[in-house]
């Protein structure tokens, strides 16, 4: 099963894919660490992935495309995958259409919250690595300042939106999590059950490091 969380970056995408990971134990994780700082216009999708130019990483947000064809042969060649943030989360049309056993979630945040979130975020980033982010969000080729934010907000709620229209009429394809409810029963076992899981090991958020 590909498992795709289709969430904006701030919304606990790293919580909630590494409970799955515990819970399926799947070796193909996408989006667990990204390398922003080692090569001046490219994202590093861990050592044993691929790295994609900017330009992909953002058409993978704002179009759900990329011209690197390694992105779908990814795909293709890794059958029980997990992948969260860059650049699955953007893509979920292509998944969903060509890849049956595709499930994807959203979490959705408040949209201040997230904003602010952000915003602390992109201030202890090296500047390579912030101006990568901001450039992919915004097209901002510097730092974040409040004159983006409603940029920001515009592109966040908008994904958001998209997410949520594309898959309104596709039932049992989709789940829909709150922020706030993060790391507690209710939401984890939301989670197990949208996946047809069990949790023998009672792993829980809260002990995820």
């Amino acid at each position: 099963m590909k498992i795709i969380y289709s969430g904006f970056g701030k919304t606990g995408s790293r919580s909630i894919g590494d409970f799955i990971e515990c819970i399926v134990g799947y070796k193909s994780y996408v989006g667990r660490t990204f390398d922003l700082h080692s090569h001046p216009t490219k994202l590093r999708l861990g050592e044993d992935v691929y790295e994609l130019d900017m330009e992909d990483v953002a058409s993978s947000l704002h179009f759900g495309k990329v011209d690197n064809p390694v992105v779908y042969d990814y795909l293709r060649d890794n059958k029980d995958m997990i992948a969260r943030d860059f650049p699955y989360f953007g893509m979920y049309k292509y998944i969903n259409e060509n890849y049956e056993d595709s499930k994807f979630i959203i979490c959705i945040r408040e949209t201040e919250s997230l904003l602010n979130s952000y915003k602390k975020h992109n201030e202890w980033l090296l500047p390579i690595a912030r101006n990568k982010a901001n450039y992919v969000y915004l097209g901002v080729n510097g730092p974040y300042t409040d004159e983006y934010k409603e940029r920001l907000k515009i592109v966040y709620e908008l994904h958001n939106y998209r997410v949520l229209e594309y898959f309104k009429d596709k039932p049992g394809k989709l789940l829909v999590l709150k922020f706030e409810e993060i790391g507690t029963k209710k939401f984890e076992k939301q989670i197990l059950d949208f996946l047809g899981l069990e949790n023998p090991e009672n792993v829980s958020m809260k002990n995820i490091k």
